[in-house]
């Protein structure tokens, strides 16, 4: 099932990302910014109704909305192009080492796991959805709703989806949040690392590059690439690269700038 939530984001993500065209620099990462525009319209959409303390059954319907709409526009905009990260040796040479070779390495299980799954798995289904700060784990008010929140209410509706297909089984969550979450980012990383290399390849000798792809790799961190399904362990990965990537691309066109402020 989890292959099918991360097909179902992804091509959701290049529906958010129809603007860009095929001849744009950032056509190859524009499934990583259709998603952080897929979160930031959740984002906004969910505010009024966590301050009016609404049913976890209102988010559902919003996201199921959401979702249906932009897989739709996904579709339409769907290229052939956007899966040649499956004909490139970054996303399986981050996928050996995220799915195989970390977690042979005893001592990498997330020790907030315990309260991020109970988390997604209580606003699932709950009568007046929870504002909580995941820094303090306290209930909190609309002034205090944290940075991933609508990417909370987006996990717990898939969370959601795999429980009314196999209810009561307790390996939902993992396939709903953790694997899903971990395909979806080594794809996008896969592409980072992709397009910088793409960008450079003639400025930089190969064997060079490749010792700063592996040093690149490195220098995230075991700990990050083990967690990347959390949302503040994406950060150097995916969003922080991506950034500035965009904000490199700006400086020679400022229509960017929206893009920019999404991210």
């Amino acid at each position: 099932m989890f292959l099918i939530y991360v097909l179902i984001l992804y091509i959701c993500s290049i529906g958010c990302s129809f603007f860009i065209k095929n001849d744009s620099n950032l056509f190859k990462i524009k499934n990583i910014i259709g998603f952080c525009i897929l979160i930031s319209i959740l984002q906004v959409l969910y505010y009024p109704f966590q301050y009016f303390k609404c049913s976890s059954l209102v988010f559902h319907i919003i996201t199921s909305i959401i979702i249906l709409l932009t897989f739709l526009k996904g579709i339409f905009n769907l290229k052939l192009k956007d899966f040649e990260f499956l004909k490139k040796y970054e996303f399986y040479v981050l996928y050996i080492l995220i799915f195989i070779i970390i977690k042979i390495i005893p001592g990498l299980e997330a020790g907030d796991d315990w309260f991020y799954m109970s988390l997604f798995i209580d606003n699932a289904d709950i009568n007046s959805i929870n504002t909580i700060n995941p820094r303090t784990g306290l209930l909190t008010g609309i002034d205090s709703v944290y940075l991933y929140q609508g990417f909370y209410q987006l996990m717990s509706f898939l969370y959601k989806i795999q429980d009314l297909i196999f209810p009561n089984n307790v390996t939902n969550i993992y396939y709903s949040y953790r694997t899903t979450v971990t395909l979806l980012m080594i794809i996008f990383s896969s592409n980072i690392l992709y397009f910088i290399r793409e960008k450079y390849k003639d400025k930089t000798n190969n064997i060079v590059f490749y010792f700063i792809q592996i040093l690149s790799i490195l220098l995230v961190g075991v700990l990050e690439w083990s967690h990347i399904y959390w949302g503040s362990f994406m950060l150097f990965q995916i969003f922080i690269p991506l950034y500035f990537i965009v904000f490199n691309e700006y400086k020679n066109n400022n229509k960017l700038k929206y893009i920019l402020f999404v991210i």
